[in-house]
């Protein structure tokens, strides 16, 4: 559909997201995989590092190809998890011209206040809150879950019209 209206789709991942949009029937885009998986016998830590820094490694790639050169992007990360997160926000300090749109879908709960206080879930809340301030602070554009967060994103810089609301497993 994109295509028709002269948009290319161009999609960094690693095989595992390839193999997911594939799964959901994503046609007629173009891939650019890391090499990520490589690694993916690794325990989740190192391997979470690794595919950050392959997916800029890859993205850097690209953009010193030309391939975008005189082209208008935008580039949407899926997650504030940092794989999803750094490469988009990489992006977008290196081609300046590019719109990133940063996927924010749930807000992890504070593990001070009663929530299960597992040094995993303090370490996803504190890394959220840093991928919440580069989100906030550096994205052109935000997809959120519910309308109350809304009014977390909102400053002079992200106005409503810059804010979606992306219910996950409705149709409408």
């Amino acid at each position: 559909l994109l295509r028709e209206h002269g948009v290319e789709v161009n999609i960094f991942t690693w095989k595992h997201g390839r193999l997911m949009c594939e799964k959901n029937q994503l046609e007629d885009v173009n891939f650019f995989l890391s090499e990520a998986d490589r690694f993916e016998k690794l325990p989740f830590t190192p391997l979470y590092i690794i595919r950050a820094i392959l997916g800029i490694k890859k993205i850097q790639e690209v953009i010193n190809s030309g391939y975008f050169e005189n082209k208008r992007v935008v580039i949407y990360s899926a997650s504030d998890f940092y794989p999803d997160l750094l490469p988009g926000l990489y992006f977008k300090h290196k081609f300046l011209q590019a719109l990133w749109m940063a996927g924010f879908y749930l807000f992890a709960p504070n593990p001070f206040l009663g929530y299960d206080k597992s040094m995993k879930n303090l370490w996803y809340w504190l890394s959220q809150k840093l991928a919440y301030s580069l989100t906030k602070r550096y994205a052109d554009s935000v997809c959120i879950t519910s309308e109350p967060d809304i009014k977390y994103f909102q400053s002079p810089r992200l106005t409503n019209k810059d804010i979606f609301v992306m219910k996950g497993g409705l149709d409408y």
